[in-house]
């Protein structure tokens, strides 16, 4: 029995290589090769692939994506930083049994509502887009843009929490001994100041986007201090969460 398990393992897995290899016409091919893969490894080894393809269709079929790799590792990072039990990359085998597996296929999002305000990626609109994110507990808030939103649509264990934002924040700047921000003596406005470099994408959770910010252009000299093109962000209080 044992002998018997191992040799339906070892198949199951050199499968695995050879449809990897080929992951555009990924979906279509285990359709064509499932009757005689069930017969080959047994029925119930053929559920390990089932990541692979959506658990249900989607009301968007359309805007269904895969992942990029180092956009997909990115929130593979994410979940397993946060989750009691890690996620297994689809990229790596073998895939061991009773670990999920995070699938690369995922909904495209252009906008979503939080707390009654639209949140948009960039493209689809510029001024909803901008954000003030809170990363994790451990760091501050910052300033950034929303470049992709996205629904884990497949991972029905995630629940209602499956939405997540990549954002690129905006660089902090680097400022003389003379700088002094115009706006420190006015506590009820909520200003940042950035540079408008953007640094590289990170994956949040939607809950972590605290509110909108208004993002104004300033010159570099407009201020004593800063020698760079900057941004004057403004945090949209009625919008924080």
């Amino acid at each position: 029995m044992e002998l018997t398990m191992i040799r339906r393992f070892v198949n199951l897995n050199q499968l695995r290589g050879l449809v990897l290899d080929s992951l555009d016409s990924l979906p279509s091919a285990i359709e064509l090769i499932a009757p005689i893969f069930s017969k080959l490894c047994g029925a119930e080894t053929l559920d390990t692939l089932n990541y692979i393809l959506p658990n249900k269709p989607s009301p968007k079929s359309s805007r269904n994506i895969r992942l990029p790799k180092p956009v997909y590792t990115a929130l593979l990072h994410l979940l397993n930083s946060t989750l009691p039990l890690p996620y297994q990359s689809v990229y790596r085998y073998p895939i061991y049994e009773g670990q999920p597996v995070l699938s690369p296929l995922v909904e495209r999002i252009r906008w979503i509502v939080k707390n009654d305000r639209r949140f948009s990626s960039y493209r689809q609109h510029r001024g909803n887009s901008h954000v003030f994110v809170l990363r994790d507990s451990n760091s501050p808030p910052f300033v950034g843009r929303i470049d992709l939103i996205i629904r884990c649509y497949e991972q029905r264990e995630l629940g209602e929490d499956n939405v997540f934002v990549a954002i690129r924040p905006f660089k902090n700047i680097t400022t003389s001994s003379s700088f002094q921000s115009p706006w420190l003596g006015y506590k009820d406005v909520r200003m940042n100041l950035v540079t408008q470099t953007l640094l590289d994408s990170i994956f949040i959770p939607l809950s972590r986007i605290l509110c909108h910010v208004a993002v104004t252009p300033i010159k570099a000299g407009a201020i004593r201090g800063v020698k760079e093109d900057i941004y004057g962000c403004i945090r949209l209080h009625d919008a924080v969460a």
